[in-house]
């Protein structure tokens, strides 16, 4: 990394970078060569995914038997071992990963509740949002949540599943995680929250955390996972942002990103209403996507990546195809916008196998959805021409 760029092999480096959750739970060999395919061929040289992923949660009809620690400090070797195939197998096209080491949610496993839970030996309580952006917890039970970066015990269990997976060796290439090159960046906390009381709290656990990951694999990047909320409404607002900026949180993108330890400022685009999104007129998310790029370079002095960034198109109605025409639209802004703010990185949510059922409101599939999947493919080639890659 060279100040407010990637690089790599001392040249410049932009990724175009897709989502697909859960490639630990990927059993069938074709599925896999399917997404990783589809990703060479939409120029994604990139993609995001889990690393961690806590207990047998509420939700994991979405993993199966695949979560990736089903108790505390127990690696699931099956699960791992289908993460190991994916990651060997990526380096056939070139594609380099992200991967976070906990959750907030418990979309998958029980997130970073869990280790309060295993920590403690305190039931975790009812009220805990399962999805981001869905209606909010209960005081109680974020509360009980925010333990995870108070308690002592609940941070020696995450650094000591942080230091397995770090420290495992693929089974497939024969590299320790932290010496795969292909492996760019960690993040220690998918889309981190605490009570605005916590703030300090959750400012703390990251500075603690992102320098024991930096520690143990120096030669790999280092993030927060942040969703790029404020303390404060920013200057370059507007007054009418007010109504929806999320402000007054724990996390301050700028204070968070200043920590040594973290490499890149992550932030994540959400403009839909859907599950409680922030419901963003074109002009506010063009404001959110240019101002944190900036801050990124000029407050904090790194490069910005826009973590996971998606549009929802509602395919159970007659409003499908406007749906899709809208997510198109915007996307086309979207990745122009990048390339004209400079942003370091892009990954989209989220890339999918197959054809999508409705309820997979974010997903992209080609050629089911081939005008989204043609302005995926035509920003990479715009960021392969950047980094001097061929296309």
């Amino acid at each position: 990394m060279s100040g407010t760029q990637f690089s790599v092999d001392a040249r410049t480096w932009y990724f175009n970078g897709a989502q697909y959750s859960t490639f630990y739970a990927v059993d069938d060999d074709s599925v896999r060569t399917e997404l990783l395919e589809k990703a060479n061929r939409l120029n994604i040289n990139l993609l995001r995914t889990h690393g961690g992923c806590a207990g047998q949660g509420p939700a994991n009809r979405i993993v199966g038997p695949y979560t990736l620690q089903p108790e505390s400090g127990e690696l699931n070797e099956s699960a791992f071992k289908l993460l190991d195939r994916a990651i060997a197998q990526s380096k056939e096209y070139g594609i380099r990963w992200i991967l976070w080491l906990a959750n907030n949610w418990r979309t998958t496993g029980n997130g970073a509740a869990q280790y309060v839970e295993w920590a403690t030996g305190d039931p975790i309580p009812d009220g805990g949002s399962l999805k981001p952006g869905s209606p909010a917890s209960t005081k109680e039970y974020r509360e009980y949540h925010d333990r995870f970066y108070t308690n002592e015990k609940a941070k020696e269990l995450y650094k000591n599943y942080v230091r397995k997976v770090l420290t495992r060796t693929n089974t497939v290439t024969g590299v320790e995680y932290r010496n795969d090159p292909s492996i760019v960046l960690w993040e220690l906390l998918n889309e981190g929250q605490a009570l605005a009381k916590n703030r300090s709290a959750y400012h703390d656990w990251i500075e603690e955390m992102a320098a024991y990951v930096s520690d143990i694999a120096p030669q790999q990047l280092v993030g927060s996972g942040g969703l790029g909320t404020y303390n404060e409404i920013p200057e370059w607002t507007t007054e009418s942002d007010a109504d929806w900026f999320p402000s007054g949180t724990a996390m301050d993108y700028v204070t968070v990103n200043n920590i040594d330890e973290i490499d890149a400022c992550s932030f994540h685009t959400y403009p839909d209403s859907h599950q409680g999104h922030w419901g963003l007129t074109t002009e506010e998310t063009k404001r959110w996507i240019r101002g944190h790029i900036k801050d990124a370079h000029e407050q904090v002095g790194k490069p910005a990546y826009n973590g996971e960034w998606g549009y929802a198109v509602q395919r159970n109605n007659d409003q499908q195809q406007t749906s899709l025409e809208t997510r198109n639209t915007l996307y086309e802004k979207y990745y122009n916008w990048y390339d004209a703010y400079d942003l370091n990185g892009s990954v989209v949510y989220h890339l999918s196998p197959g054809e999508i059922t409705p309820r997979r409101v974010y997903s992209i599939s080609c050629p089911q959805d081939q005008r989204t999947c043609d302005l995926i493919e035509e920003y990479g080639s715009r960021v392969l021409d950047k980094s001097g890659q061929d296309v």
